[in-house]
């Protein structure tokens, strides 16, 4: 990749073009980013290797943005990497939700990855990243990332190979993690899902998720009209249940799997 020249000074609100810093011939470019118009060019414009890094926290919108529904806002190509360097991406409140869109996401794309990054969605944006991939090579790096307020799902997988390390999720309506499709997901680090709905599949045909580097967690299997794995802390087994019937659905027969020795007190036990 031929290094792009420098812009001269830091891009400011209004400017489209990213700032580029200029590297030795054959090395990678950094675009550096601080608001929407200036990460969709460098998202144009990056090539395998490069980083987009965010140098201030921005707001989005899909509102008046040519993008499919259930696409992302931000669909990052094969071999880049996105690092907020600390900084957050806020869909506004002028996201549109009947087209269904992501915030951040990747088609068919492979050795992607985010890093040090916020994303904060709302009640009318779909996933905070979606992982799409039929094409058997499609792969992300998630590290150090938060998800939160999403209208669904954190982060859907599905049909790729992602691994998230000391990620954080909050606050997202349907839960943290969904993997379906033959998707590979590893969870591993330091980190805090707070939803109840921690990670589950729908679709287990040649799905693999490992979690076991998590404490204290489950494998919760349910038969009923809501047929899911569920892998979530022990003491949110009830609320995870409790969500599906105010869903209008049954879990059936369920089946919940230790992963580890766990203490149990009857002080904790109503009812009995």
């Amino acid at each position: 990749v031929v290094a792009a020249p420098v812009v001269d000074g830091a891009a400011t609100a209004g400017d489209v073009e990213e700032t580029k810093e200029a590297v030795p011939l054959g090395e990678a470019t950094i675009h550096k980013v601080d608001n929407q118009e200036s990460l969709e060019k460098a998202i144009q414009d990056a090539q395998p290797g490069d980083t987009i890094k965010l140098t201030d926290s921005f707001e989005v919108t899909n509102n008046g943005e040519d993008i499919a529904n259930n696409e992302a806002l931000f669909t990052l190509p094969a071999g880049v990497t996105l690092d907020g360097d600390g900084y957050t991406i806020t869909a506004d409140d002028t996201w549109e939700s009947s087209a269904q869109n992501h915030i951040v996401g990747i088609v068919n794309a492979k050795d992607t990855k985010i890093c040090n990054l916020t994303i904060v969605g709302n009640e009318k944006t779909k996933h905070g990243i979606n992982v799409f991939g039929n094409n058997g090579d499609t792969s992300m790096d998630i590290e150090k990332v938060t998800v939160k307020d999403c209208g669904t799902a954190g982060i859907v997988v599905n049909g790729a190979t992602v691994t998230a390390t000391d990620i954080n999720t909050e606050n997202n309506a349907w839960g943290a993690i969904n993997v379906d499709n033959a998707g590979e997901f590893t969870l591993k680090g330091d980190c805090d899902i707070a939803e109840a709905n921690k990670v589950w599949s729908e679709n287990e045909s040649g799905t693999n998720i490992v979690v076991s580097e998590v404490d204290d967690w489950v494998t919760m299997k349910t038969t009923g009209t809501d047929s899911k794995t569920y892998y979530t802390d022990l003491e949110d087994v009830n609320e995870v249940l409790a969500g599906i019937v105010s869903k209008g659905k049954t879990y059936g027969d369920t089946t919940v799997k230790l992963t580890e020795d766990v203490t149990v007190s009857n002080d904790a036990v109503s009812g009995s």
